[in-house]
């Protein structure tokens, strides 16, 4: 995970010609700490993440996923492209606020899905109902040649 993470900051930063020092400056640390981010000795925290995000104008989701795969995975939810592996973020309870913030905005999410399809179902249901009652309205006219 580290070298994924170190590898994306480091195209994102020499994609805007920046050095090591620009962006440690932008961010508040020094070069050395942001290099052992790039290589992958030190972890990206989420409040780092969130800040670098803001900085290159990416999700801060964007560092922890590996674009090689289909599907985004947080638990039992499958809501994007790229994998994350959760068993390392399931055992740390710094980040059970965040999965289960997470978890719960895709229950509601799936939830709003059903509610819009049952609504949905419902609009055919009236527009089919008013077409039969407009054709049983309009007058049959045969036409005489």
């Amino acid at each position: 995970m580290a070298n994924l993470t170190g590898n994306k900051l480091r195209t994102l930063r020499i994609s805007r010609g920046w050095s090591q020092e620009t962006v440690a400056d932008k961010i508040s640390v020094t070069q050395a700490a942001y290099s052992k981010l790039e290589l992958g000795q030190v972890r990206l925290t989420i409040d780092r993440a969130t800040i670098l995000a803001e900085l290159y104008k990416v999700n801060p989701e964007y560092f922890f996923i590996d674009n090689q795969s289909e599907h985004y995975n947080i638990g039992k939810y499958n809501i994007g492209i790229g994998t994350i592996n959760t068993e390392r973020y399931y055992e740390s309870s710094e980040y059970q606020p965040i999965i289960q913030h997470y978890e719960e905005i895709l229950v509601d999410k799936n939830n709003q899905i059903k509610l819009l399809l049952s609504e949905i179902d419902t609009l055919r249901k009236e527009r089919d109902h008013f077409w039969r009652l407009i054709n049983s309205l309009t007058p049959k006219t045969s036409i005489k040649t």
